[in-house]
């Protein structure tokens, strides 16, 4: 099956052999239809029919940037003094969870 934007069989078996075989975590959906999606969306710069327009992707991407600007006001985060990633990734950890507590405590 190809629509106007999905794969031919000739792509699909080149791409199929190159996709992780092994399910972890969440069932998989189908492969081909994912990767068609992700071909449509490169080309037509559109989401799928059906599918949450670009204003909500828009938006959680949004939502994230701030996120980092916000931890880049952290100086030794934004520097990366920390030597080993665990002291690193547990800075962004605490300045992760003050952040969160700064935003709450004015919703409460």
């Amino acid at each position: 099956m190809r629509g106007r934007h999905g794969l031919t069989d000739a792509e699909w078996a080149i791409i199929s052999p190159l996709l992780p075989d092994k399910p972890r975590g969440v069932p998989r959906v189908d492969d081909r239809q994912t990767i068609s999606g992700i071909f449509h969306i490169l080309r037509t710069g559109t989401p799928r029919a059906g599918k949450r327009g670009p204003d909500h992707l828009y938006r959680q991407r949004n939502l994230v940037e701030r996120f980092f600007n916000k931890l880049k006001h952290f100086r030794g985060i934004a520097t990366c003094y920390h030597k080993l990633a665990r002291n690193f990734l547990a800075a962004i950890a605490l300045a992760s969870i003050r952040l969160w507590i700064k935003i709450n405590e004015y919703t409460t």
